[in-house]
């Protein structure tokens, strides 16, 4: 944001603001406030859908209570706690509350999206924004996605379970989501006619149809969970578009920050009226479902569809070009925060901390979390804030905290058998990220294109780093080795069973494919582990290394049966990092090292190695080892205290290692995670954390959650 205003005038933006003429104020804050209400009703409507008869005034407190709070912390998770606050005396799930406000921004999401699209062909034209999405990969992440669902549901999926899809998309659900996509295109119109007319008053000579086009662009990109409120990401947008149109910069910056002011004073006004409306604190009435006992329950269905979403699009990073860089995002990060909603408004009402299967762990989070706050404030000290440090590791902490927090939606959505249905929705989505890549390098290697693909001459999935990539590989096959039992007590030539291997192979050849050399051996040594202890089925892994070796063979020494070897070049085989990457990396960490005896005991601070690498590197870097990024930044002082925090909790799996498969499992991700964090690092990998908090949770003993496997079926003896 400050780099935004400077680069445009500076101080000069900030002394234009008190020089705006009333009418326009007044016109932004009248259409501020209609959208306010809008978004509330819009909120009053879902609630009613559900069968929540809820009273409109009790809603519009809640939806400005949440607007409010959001002002405050990471706004997703903020509105959820916010509207929650007014609405827990009413008796209404933290589950349904979330899942309303995932439901909304999807909606928002798909409504201005589609405007924006639109917006950003007039400006820029087709080409530009076809390229644009072809390289956010949004035909082939569908694709995947619905993919890998529909293979987890073939063979995981219950009968409740798709009586739940049934039920959601009947006639009567189908006028519902009309209606709110008319609420929602209503309040986006508000929102659309306060930026058009705010670009109209500072350039006039612009026509109605470019005001339209810019303002649908801007309040686009301020819409993405990726910033507070909107700030810097709604102003760079602004003037990146004004000078498309070869116009000031400085305007659209100027009228973009006046509306973002504008937003809040209505927020600030509207605070008396939280007063005001006073609602009787009665239950809310459930139309024709029970809260919490069946399993098409609004709660339960709630928390199904958001841990499936994470669960789904945790595999597909996205890096969205902005004025000034690029912003990387998953796809599932907002999910992921609305399970941090859901677990924290949980622990509220029932006055404990989340309940987990092994002792220490909230010790343990609570650790990881005081010594990152002690290492940013060491570094704020050093070199002040940066945005590596804040918003990747700090607030990257709270996203993390998401992912960790889906294992309690699965418990309270399915029971104990959510655990294994996860791993298959896993192990089914991440192969068909590889049957999806190999089939699409096939095709290109035949001259046929489709979904504008531009393939990497590395194999990385849509993470776009072989590295992070294959360690999310790894991380499901231990988490399905530490499951296999469960399915070889059915019988090994049943359908069900030959699925599964098949698709473990499909794991390890992607993993192979890679050539992410530490990721394979952790691999290789984690299958070894499994086989002589036993941790695993045997069998299990004897066909899914089969079926590795022999796809590979058949892509690289037999490729006439797949593809004409002489029609083109094909990028299945990634190349090993040569000497050049690997000596550059152990200087790095040599870096790190001598920057650390500057400071043994307290480290250097978050991010101040990646501040001063830049001077010794011409670019800045980051430490390639866990272990060593712990002791340069946090110190020893941070290292002991992350090792007792986590001690209990390691000595409780140890203790339990043979015991039930979730312990298997987290002992098999656990050693994995170890091995490959000597040579990068992995601490801030979200799908270690959504497989751990996957593997960990366990129900608090005030839940009323009875049947373990409404949802799910059980495997067939």
């Amino acid at each position: 944001m400050a780099a935004v205003i400077w680069s445009v005038g500076g101080v000069k933006i900030l002394l234009r603001l008190g020089e705006q003429p009333f009418d326009l104020l007044v016109v932004l804050l009248l259409l501020l406030s209609s959208s306010l209400l809008i978004v509330a009703f819009r909120f009053w409507r879902v609630l009613a859908h559900l069968g929540y008869d809820l009273p409109w005034a009790q809603a519009l407190k809640a939806s400005i209570a949440g607007n409010i709070a959001a002002l405050l912390f990471v706004p997703l998770l903020s509105q959820v706690i916010g509207r929650q606050a007014v609405l827990s005396a009413a008796g209404l799930s933290s589950s349904v509350n979330a899942s309303v406000a995932a439901y909304e921004r999807v909606i928002l999401a798909v409504c201005s999206g589609i405007f924006a699209f639109l917006g950003a062909v007039y400006l820029f034209g087709q080409v530009e924004v076809e390229l644009l999405l072809s390289s956010l990969h949004v035909s082939q992440i569908l694709l995947v996605v619905l993919l890998g669902y529909a293979l987890s549901f073939i063979f995981g999926g219950g009968r409740n379970e798709g009586r739940i899809y049934t039920a959601l998309l009947n006639k009567r659900n189908v006028l519902r989501l009309l209606e709110v996509l008319a609420i929602t295109l209503v309040g986006h119109a508000m929102m659309l006619a306060c930026y058009a007319y705010g670009f109209h008053r500072v350039a006039p000579a612009l026509e109605l149809p470019q005001l339209i086009a810019a303002a649908s662009v801007v309040s686009f990109a301020a819409s993405l969970p990726i910033s507070m409120g909107g700030w810097g990401v709604r102003e760079g947008t602004a003037a990146y578009v004004f000078h498309s149109f070869g116009l000031p910069a400085a305007d659209a910056v100027l009228v973009s920050i006046l509306i973002g002011l504008c937003s809040n004073l209505v927020l600030m006004g509207a605070v008396p009226l939280l007063s005001r409306l006073r609602t009787k604190p009665s239950s809310i009435a459930v139309g024709t479902v029970n809260q919490t006992g069946t399993a098409t329950s609004p709660a339960r269905i709630g928390a199904w569809i958001l841990a499936l979403l994470v669960l789904c699009f945790t595999f597909f990073q996205a890096y969205i070009p902005f004025p000034g860089g690029v912003i990387n995002v998953n796809l599932a990060d907002p999910f992921a925060l609305l399970a941090l909603s859901v677990v924290i408004l949980q622990s509220i009402s029932t006055r404990s901390l989340p309940a987990w299967r092994l002792p220490g762990v909230n010790r343990a989070l609570m650790s990881i979390t005081v010594v990152l706050l002690f290492a940013f404030v060491v570094g704020w000290n050093a070199i002040g804030v940066t945005q590596w440090a804040m918003g990747g590791r700090v607030l990257g902490l709270v996203v993390l905290l998401g992912y960790f927090s889906v294992g309690h939606l699965l418990l309270e959505a399915a029971g104990e058998h959510a655990r294994r249905r996860a791993c298959e929705i896993l192990l089914s989505v991440g192969s068909a990220v590889i049957l999806v890549q190999v089939a699409l390098r096939l095709m290109l290697a035949n001259g046929v294109e489709i979904l504008d693909y531009l393939p990497s001459t590395n194999f990385e999935g849509y993470l776009q780093n072989r590295n992070a990539f294959g360690f999310q590989l790894l991380l499901v096959i231990a988490l399905v080795l530490g499951y296999s039992h469960v399915y070889a007590r059915s019988s090994r030539s049943h359908w069900r069973w030959r699925a599964m291997v098949s698709l473990q192979g499909l794991l390890l050849l992607g993993l192979v494919f890679s050539a992410s050399r530490a990721n394979m051996a952790a691999a290789a040594i984690l299958m070894a582990c499994a086989w002589i202890l036993p941790l695993a089925d045997r069998r299990f892994i004897g066909g899914s290394l089969t079926v590795c070796v022999l796809s590979w063979l058949a892509v690289v020494y037999f490729p006439m049966l797949l593809y004409d070897s002489t029609a083109g070049s094909i990028y299945l085989q990634s190349a090993f990092s040569g000497q050049v990457s690997g000596d550059e990396r152990l200087e790095f960490n040599a870096l790190g090292m001598q920057l650390w005896r500057e400071s043994p005991f307290s480290g250097i601070g978050l991010g101040v190695f990646y501040e001063r690498s830049s001077a010794v590197f011409g670019s800045s870097k980051v430490i390639h080892s866990t272990p060593i990024w712990i002791l340069v930044e946090f110190g020893l002082i941070g290292a002991v205290l992350l090792i007792l925090g986590c001690w209990r909790m390691v000595l409780g799996a140890l203790k339990n290692w043979a015991g039930a498969y979730p312990y298997r499992a987290f002992l098999l991700i656990s050693l994995g995670f170890c091995m490959v964090s000597v040579f990068h690092e992995v601490m801030f990998q979200r799908m270690f954390w959504l497989v751990a908090g996957l593997l960990l949770a366990s129900h608090n003993a005030s839940q009323s959650i009875k049947s373990s496997h409404e949802l799910m079926p059980k495997v067939r003896a």
